[in-house]
């Protein structure tokens, strides 16, 4: 028999959530992240008795559904419905479909920039590294066909 746990969940957006679920892994598929990022930024309580007197609210709601996701909203715990990419930060929505995506054929190496919080909304806004990735790769062709119809005339 799977033993219930009750896990706090604190997202990179501050946004609190907990659930009631037998496996990390459970609670990790719940919350949209991966089991690595439960055990880096939640807590874990397996027996009523460890879970702090601010979060028996919560802990009472999540007991009455095991698998429902509830979080803190306005200073009040409630279930959560909708999509999980409400509790997901911008930089973890940005990284969905980048795995292997590269603009060559060779190794890709990672680069950084730095930009201030406006110009970084507007970077997702516009697509985020795929938007980045298409422009590149567009530029790139331009600057190729130039050269080459540069060389041809000469």
């Amino acid at each position: 028999m799977n033993e219930k746990v009750l896990y706090i969940h604190y997202n990179a957006n501050g946004v609190e959530c907990c659930i009631v679920a037998s496996s990390i892994n459970q609670a990790a598929k719940a919350f949209g992240t991966y089991h690595q990022t439960i055990k880096s930024r939640s807590k874990v309580y397996s027996s009523p008795d460890q879970v702090p007197s601010e979060l028996h609210q919560a802990m009472s709601i999540a007991v009455e559904q095991p698998g429902q996701i509830v979080h803190l909203e306005d200073g009040r715990w409630k279930r959560f419905s909708g999509n999980t990419d409400r509790l997901q930060s911008a930089k973890q929505l940005s990284m969905r479909g980048t795995k292997n995506a590269q603009i060559g054929e060779g190794k890709m190496n990672i680069r950084s920039v730095t930009c201030d919080d406006d110009t970084w909304s507007d970077f997702l806004a516009l697509g985020g590294s795929k938007w980045f990735r298409k422009a590149v790769k567009a530029a790139r062709k331009r600057q190729l066909s130039s050269e080459s119809k540069a060389a041809q005339d000469s």
